[in-house]
């Protein structure tokens, strides 16, 4: 075996609660309230290892699980072929070799917002009890140099180099550090996020908010028009109902991620459709306001109302219909406005924001 464990960290886990206003008929929305149980956390020294630019890591003979989001990831990696495909891609290609110490954080959706804010970078926290990052050089995916948000978010880190793999190459580690996974996927160990939070609000205040003729907005919405899933019909609507309430709709994709932690950790409410822009709620002070809309036709995932949890934030919902008979979890919305309208009025008054 060329792997040994060198670090073992004993979770803490984390808990998502459907909202305290949840009507009975929406239960099904939710698959909260559940206590998400503590996992064991390592890190691992490996010899011999071998990175490829667009994944998984191989070691001992094997794709590591921790490469993998999940179990069923990588179940389906060898259930798809996708191993003789990666093999196929890579034959004939040169073995580059890394001699000095390397560190591997990513497994196949850490490239998604989400899962690089709030399970990759706390297994970049779960590496530095037991490594000095200085000294390491960060392999990253291929696919992460197309993110500018990955490089931006790193700065949280004093790290040593960050090499990104070209998407054919493979690379021999002589040695290679890697971290798991941290809590479970969609729900990370609350302890690590949390380090991950306070990192993110120490930096957002050396941020520049962008300049804007109004007066400072007691809260965003999120708008999706350039999204090409779970977009709203209604979208132009609902801003103008935001609008009237002090909630600004902007463009979060067309501001640095620097400049959207600084807006955000001057926000007291975020509302947005459910998509990573919610993971933007990590920046505000906590005790804050979320108001999600969720599609009423499809089951979805609780990690928001996780994430409200974890800074103590009051969350609302509001459940939308689809504009598609399909069940897809990606389809567009529409939001009852008069329902929307009324949320606002509540989470906006004074004794609200107050609090």
């Amino acid at each position: 075996m060329n792997t040994k464990t060198i670090g073992t960290v004993a979770g803490v886990g984390g808990r998502v609660d459907a909202p305290a206003s949840v009507e009975e008929s929406d239960r099904d929305l939710f698959t909260g309230p559940g206590q998400y149980p503590a996992r064991e956390m390592k890190v691992w020294r490996c010899s011999d290892a071998i990175a490829h630019g667009r994944g998984p890591l191989h070691v001992d003979g094997d794709f590591h699980s921790a490469s993998f989001a999940t179990i069923h990831c990588r179940d389906a990696f060898f259930k798809r072929k996708k191993h003789w495909r990666l093999w196929l891609e890579t034959r004939g290609s040169i073995f580059n070799r890394l001699k000095t110490p390397a560190l591997w954080i990513t497994d196949n959706w850490s490239c998604g917002y989400f899962h690089w804010i709030c399970e990759t970078l706390p297994r970049l926290v779960l590496a530095s009890r037991f490594i000095d990052l200085r000294e390491m050089t960060l392999l990253l995916p291929a696919r992460a140099k197309r993110l500018p948000f990955i490089e931006e978010s790193l700065r949280l880190f004093s790290l040593g180099r960050i090499r990104y793999l070209n998407r054919f190459e493979r690379l021999r580690c002589d040695d290679l550090f890697l971290a798991s996974q941290v809590g479970h996927c969609g729900c990370p160990d609350f302890a690590m996020l949390d380090q991950v939070v306070d990192l993110i609000q120490a930096y957002a205040r050396t941020g520049t908010i962008p300049e804007r003729s109004s007066p400072p907005s007691i809260g965003y919405f999120l708008r999706r028009r350039d999204a090409v899933r779970r977009r709203l019909v209604n979208e132009d609507r609902i801003a103008v109902i935001a609008s009237k309430h002090g909630i600004e709709p902007i463009d979060a994709e067309r501001l640095s991620w620097q400049e959207q932690i600084a807006l955000f950790s001057n926000a007291r409410v975020l509302v947005a459709t459910h998509g990573a822009g919610l993971v933007n709620c990590l920046a505000m002070r906590r005790g804050s306001t979320m108001v999600e809309f969720r599609d009423g036709g499809v089951k979805t995932p609780d990690c928001y109302p996780m994430l409200a949890a974890l800074m103590n934030h009051r969350f609302e919902y509001l459940r939308s219909d689809g504009s598609t008979s399909s069940g897809d979890h990606h389809r567009d919305m529409r939001v009852d406005e008069k329902k929307f309208e009324s949320i606002l009025q509540k989470v906006t008054s004074r004794k609200v924001l107050a609090a």
